[in-house]
């Protein structure tokens, strides 16, 4: 089931991003995660399975961008390969499709995260660009 994050779950979240994911995106991603509860401009939606956070997504529409970005995805390793990701980014799209009048949407990936390339681009996403360094030094991010 896929939901609206709860304040409750922060704690879930911000415990997966600072196991499975600080070291591709840094320190700050936690910050980002508890600030993103507060903004107007972020959604923030968990799937549920089985009484558990088995993933979450992050969307941010920052009114001065011509995209939309989908700033933190995450699916645990206990729950891939069973299609709650797709689900998720099919909740995801369809969500900004139906209220947001943007064109694009846009994901960063740590190119050393070749299962999440992957996933992306089996749901139609492009790599348009290569950032060096954006959120740990000596590491690049797929755009």
């Amino acid at each position: 089931m896929i939901r609206k994050a709860e304040l409750e779950d922060k704690k879930i979240i911000t415990g997966y991003a600072v196991k499975y994911l600080s070291k591709y995106y840094g320190n700050g991603l936690v910050d980002y995660i508890d600030s993103s509860f507060e903004d107007v401009n972020k959604k923030i939606w968990v799937y549920e399975f089985e009484d558990n956070v088995a993933g979450y997504v992050i969307l941010s529409n920052q009114p001065h961008k011509l995209y939309v970005k989908i700033s933190s995805f995450f699916i645990h390793e206990d729950y891939k390969n069973k299609g709650f990701g797709s689900e998720l980014l099919k909740y995801c799209l369809d969500y900004v499709k139906a209220n947001i009048s943007k064109p694009e949407v846009s994901v960063t990936v740590n190119s050393e995260v070749k299962k999440a390339i992957n996933f992306f681009k089996k749901n139609d996403f492009k790599k348009l660009l290569v950032l060096k360094n954006k959120y740990v030094q000596g590491m690049d991010e797929k755009v």
